[in-house]
């Protein structure tokens, strides 16, 4: 870059270094060099210029001039060194250009002058190619450690897959805790009224068998026949509870294992999905608000819907709101011509400007102080994006302010099988 520089400083600016293929690599005008690297395959000498371009390629001679009417054009052709991985040897044209109007302004008469002219130029743009062979070897050399410097980098990113495939395990694992844990806590209550209920009846039968040795009146039968009744009554009511905690977290972890495709109710994964989360929930948000339709059926994959779904209220969650100061989260969906869209909305603090555009970055967080690893909303990009076919994308919330996270899929998936999915909690 400096040698081409300097002599186009030296050079009046009509200076063309090309490629065998006819790209500039430097350029009068410096929107055509190196325009192929910008997939601009119409900016080329040949195609500018094909007279010149083929009188120069058919020359047997390494340097020449060619006369046309927009002026004097002088060439030389410079061979490279072979390539360090071995192939052919690459070429390239130093070209130099003098308009007609500036020989008409030197008043050059003679087909000898013009000769003369051309031998100038020809000495110059010898001089570069001398200048451009020099640095052939320095430029070997840069590319030598190059291809070294790549192969650090390729065993670097290897490393880092590594890490990250690592890190990934350990999220699905904490996910899968959360989850466990999260189920344990919602059971306990339910399991607790049926034991105190159970061993109310255990004490009030205890009493009845005392009352029949010495002779039960008819009105302590009816008390006794009564309480058992509200007490059995009310320890299968939390039994049940449980039971449906229980078949919710069995479908939901079949889901979340599964890719297999079906069709399923969004307000049925949204319920599960919320039934499972309560107790992490309930310390931040004041308020879930659910606005889904009945009978919205989407053919597709529930786990990683509904794991996105958790993501999304687990972030809003531990992010929109300060410490002390519960709000609410609301979770809206509706039908949009053949797409679903899902909105998972807080009216917290929102997202500052300057980090809006980093939140689907892997391994970005705010929280590193507090064990946060920033792939929470990096996973649920990947898996709207890559596994459902679909788009997400964060808005300023309603009213202009918190956050809403919009999430917009196919309401029939695509037919391609999804990928294992990943997973990991929201942080």
């Amino acid at each position: 870059a400096p040698i081409l520089e300097a002599f186009a400083e030296s050079s009046g600016n009509h200076l063309s270094l090309l490629d065998e293929k006819g790209f500039w690599l430097h350029a009068p005008d410096e929107a055509d060099a190196f325009a192929f690297v910008r997939d601009e395959t119409t900016r080329r000498f040949d195609l500018r210029h094909p007279d010149v371009w083929a009188r120069m390629r058919a020359s047997a001679e390494e340097a020449g001039s060619v006369v046309r009417p927009e002026g004097l054009w002088t060439y030389r052709r410079v061979t490279g060194g072979a390539h360090p991985d071995g192939g052919t040897h690459p070429q390239w044209y130093a070209v130099s250009f003098v308009t007609d109007e500036r020989l008409a302004a030197e008043r050059v008469p003679s087909a000898g002058q013009v000769a003369g002219i051309a031998g100038i130029a020809l000495v110059a743009v010898s001089l570069f190619a001398a200048a451009l062979a020099r640095s052939r070897v320095d430029v070997e050399q840069a590319a030598i450690s190059l291809a070294r410097s790549n192969r650090e980098l390729a065993e670097a990113l290897e490393a880092l897959d590594a890490s990250h495939d690592e890190l990934m395990r350990q999220e699905k694992l904490s996910s899968l805790g959360l989850l466990v844990a999260g189920v344990a806590h919602e059971m306990n209550t339910p399991l607790g009224a049926a034991t105190l209920a159970v061993g109310a009846l255990q004490d009030q039968l205890g009493r009845l068998q005392e009352a029949y040795g010495r002779g039960i009146r008819r009105s302590e039968f009816e008390r006794f026949a009564t309480d058992q009744g509200e007490g059995l009554a009310l320890a299968h009511a939390n039994l049940e509870r449980v039971n449906a905690l229980s078949r919710r977290f069995k479908q939901v972890a079949a889901d979340r294992a599964s890719t297999d495709r079906q069709q399923f109710a969004v307000d049925e994964l949204i319920d599960d999905v919320l039934a499972l989360s309560g107790n992490t929930l309930k310390h931040a948000v004041s308020e879930i608000e659910r606005d889904i339709p009945a009978g919205l059926i989407v053919d597709g994959y529930p786990g990683p819907l509904g794991q996105v779904v958790e993501n999304l209220v687990r972030n809003a969650a531990i992010h929109a709101f300060p410490e002390g100061s519960p709000g609410t989260i609301s979770i809206r969906a509706r039908r949009t011509g053949q797409s679903l869209e899902l909105r998972v909305c807080d009216d917290g603090q929102g997202i500052a400007p300057e980090i809006r555009g980093r939140i689907w970055d892997p391994f970005f967080t705010t929280r590193r102080h507090d064990g946060g690893t920033g792939l929470g909303l990096y996973i649920c990009h990947q898996i709207v994006t890559v596994m459902l076919g679909g788009r997400i994308e964060a808005r300023t919330g309603e009213h202009g302010a918190g956050t809403c996270m919009v999430v917009t899929v196919p309401l029939t998936a695509p037919s391609d099988a999804p990928p294992a999915m990943p997973t990991a909690v929201a942080v």
